[in-house]
């Protein structure tokens, strides 16, 4: 397929009806996380990243990323999107609110209310003996004791 073929096959999957401004959804098949994806050069690539690609020539360096400003991973309209680095991405995504937290991270094995209960605690008890109570390791104790996680639970007084 040339790149003229392929240009056309890609944004004949892009939704542009909502004008300019508006988002560009990728109807292709989106991961977990929504982002839909593309095949280019027989490479599977986020669809964003690929319409960077066919819009500005090339994809980012290495160790850059495609980012969104509108925060909808399907999205492939050129302007809702800017090359930054991971950290740059994550930053943005902290300062939008969007960052799962607590109970909402993918990997989070304590509520918000264990995390309240265990803090009650941690004046009279060790980490271990905390620990032993919840499916944590005296680690993850002691990085709720330091204030490294879980530091938007508030303990009740």
């Amino acid at each position: 397929m040339t790149i003229g073929d392929f240009r056309s096959h890609f944004w004949g999957k892009v939704d542009t009806s909502s004008g300019p401004d508006g988002c560009w959804p990728h109807s292709g098949n989106r991961d977990r996380d929504g982002y839909a994806g593309a095949s280019f050069q027989n490479k599977t690539n986020r669809a964003h990243r690929v319409a960077w690609m066919l819009t500005f020539g090339s994809f980012p360096p290495k160790g850059m990323a495609v980012c969104h400003k509108c925060d909808f991973p399907a999205c492939c309209n050129p302007r809702h999107l800017f090359v930054g680095t991971q950290s740059e991405n994550m930053a943005d995504m902290t300062a939008k609110g969007r960052r799962p937290i607590g109970s909402r991270h993918g990997g989070a094995v304590l509520s918000e209310s264990d995390v309240v209960a265990i803090k009650g605690r941690l004046s009279s008890e060790t980490d271990a003996q905390i620990a032993n109570d919840y499916p944590v390791t005296k680690a993850a104790i002691y990085m709720i004791r330091s204030g490294r996680h879980w530091k938007h639970v508030q303990r009740e007084d």
